[in-house]
């Protein structure tokens, strides 16, 4: 689903240059030098990644928590002077706005003209963030007691404490989907406003909708595709990562003093 992402975000424009594949598979060198099987669960392709679709690879050298990710992200930002950065999940699938002439990428280029305050700007939710690292410094780190979900939450509640807002803004529609198109790199490049393209919105649709009656029926929520395992570290990779979530749950109700996500301001 990566992959899909990715080609996705370079359908709608974005430059290649300015994508970055954190690999925070904690596989070490592994898939650096293409020893793991597709089947694995910390497969991560490079020469398809580089060669073929050419974005870069930036490699951890051991897997990070979400939380940890994010501190990551913050402190290559600062070092790299950059005012805002952007992150995605990798299970999105994005199309320009129904009728519109501009790509994703085109719109997202005008949000950044805007100079309001603000922590983050979200796409649609969280699925994609524009980051303001300067309100970042004043917010603090992530809470790396609260390792997974709902750290997230945790920190947007921090950063309406302090002031700063999360902004929302249109730019394209975004697909949230555990599956894959028959043949993304030629369905998702169909020129848009055509038979073709509509099409493959109607099985986007589909695939999300699938997605959602999924979540409902199992007790992981929409993440479901997060637990399938065949040949990699454990056959139980599933449910001993939702004992950790269990654990960051905790901590969270802990510190809030509630289970709810959601803080004013």
């Amino acid at each position: 689903m990566l992959e899909q992402t990715l080609l996705s975000y370079i359908a709608e424009g974005w430059p290649l240059s300015e994508i970055v594949v954190v690999d925070n598979t904690g596989s070490s060198r592994q898939n650096l030098h293409g020893l793991l099987s597709s089947d694995n669960h910390t497969f991560l392709n490079y020469t398809r990644l580089l060669q073929h679709y050419g974005v870069s690879i930036y490699r951890l050298p051991s897997r990070q928590s979400f939380a940890q990710l994010q501190n990551f992200l913050l402190e290559l930002a600062f070092e790299s002077q950059w005012r805002d950065f952007y992150i995605s999940h990798q299970d999105v699938v994005v199309r320009r706005r129904f009728n519109s002439t501009l790509s994703v990428y085109q719109h997202i280029l005008a949000d950044r003209t805007s100079t309001a305050p603000r922590a983050l700007t979200w796409f649609h939710y969280d699925w994609l963030s524009r980051v303001n690292v300067h309100a970042a410094v004043e917010i603090g780190t992530w809470d790396i007691l609260i390792p997974w979900y709902p750290a997230d939450c945790d920190y947007y509640g921090r950063a309406r404490l302090k002031g700063f807002p999360i902004l929302d803004y249109y730019a394209g529609e975004f697909y949230d989907v555990a599956s894959c198109l028959s043949d993304p790199e030629k369905m998702l490049f169909w020129p848009p406003n055509t038979t073709e393209y509509q099409r493959v919105d109607e099985a986007l649709k589909e695939m999300a909708l699938e997605k959602g009656r999924n979540g409902k029926r199992s007790n992981n929520g929409r993440n479901t595709w997060q637990g399938r395992e065949e040949h990699g570290i454990s056959d139980d990779f599933g449910p001993r990562f939702q004992r950790m979530v269990g654990a960051s749950r905790a901590n969270y109700r802990q510190k809030w003093g509630t289970r709810h996500r959601y803080f004013s301001g």
